[in-house]
């Protein structure tokens, strides 16, 4: 909406919605039991679930399947979500499933995609 004369609630509300996003963090790795996540590597076409993507890489980051990011992981912290699953997509061919109940959200960089069929059976 435009005010060519904002009340003080108005402006109060405002502040208020900048104040709480920057407090409270709307990452879409949050803990949320309706998604379900999934990396699929894209050379071999292998996939698992992993709980929490973010958590996953950061814990694996010294695997043979991350080598490519482990450097990126090492200086990356969990608070870094978005940036880490970025690093290990277009790092390590892998492509990151997030299967929502309506809607299914896939991560990948360039033309390395895997195999989707089996999340559409």
């Amino acid at each position: 909406m435009f005010f060519l004369n904002p009340s003080r609630r108005h402006l109060l509300q405002t502040a208020a919605a900048a104040v709480a996003s920057l407090i409270f963090p709307r990452s879409l790795f949050a803990k949320n039991p309706d998604h379900h996540f999934h990396f699929i590597h894209a050379d071999t076409l292998n996939s698992w679930p992993v709980a929490d993507p973010v958590a996953w890489s950061l814990a694996n980051a010294r695997e043979p399947i991350l080598q490519r990011a482990a450097d990126g992981l090492a200086k990356l912290t969990p608070d870094d979500g978005d940036r880490i699953v970025r690093l290990v997509v277009r790092r390590c061919c892998l492509n990151l499933l997030e299967l929502h109940p309506q809607q299914v959200v896939v991560h990948h960089w360039g033309l390395h995609r895997g195999d989707l069929r089996p999340f559409f059976k």
